[in-house]
């Protein structure tokens, strides 16, 4: 999960684009094999992760590896979209490595609080 956070950290022009392409109908993605190529070994390795957090006892059974990664992509994504509104609502510099730092932390935490057996 930490990893898609770091993902957005460090590739700041991705959420404009996914913005652009979430306004054109996805029709650039839907027309795209290499998307749907990316995104199968993608959930064949947290459907991997997964059974064997379950058959070693530290992740509980039933998650959908789809609706885990939409899950951590979510809430990495909206941090990173709304955080010059968030900045201003709250008086908080959420671009701030120390703020940036928290929430990282924070997402884990969520993310394995629900993995959790």
């Amino acid at each position: 999960m930490v990893f898609s956070f770091d993902w957005f950290v460090n590739n700041p022009a991705f959420i404009p684009i996914l913005n652009a392409e979430n306004l054109l109908n996805a029709v650039h993605a839907e027309s795209s094999e290499a998307v749907r190529r990316l995104s199968t070994p993608l959930v064949d390795t947290i459907s991997d992760l997964l059974k064997r957090g379950v058959a070693s006892g530290q992740m509980r059974a039933g998650v959908d590896p789809v609706e885990l990664y939409i899950s951590i992509a979510g809430v990495c994504y909206f941090y990173f979209s709304n955080r010059r509104t968030l900045s201003a609502i709250f008086s908080r510099n959420l671009s701030a490595p120390d703020e940036i730092a928290l929430r990282r932390a924070h997402v884990a935490d969520v993310i394995l609080g629900y993995l959790r057996p």
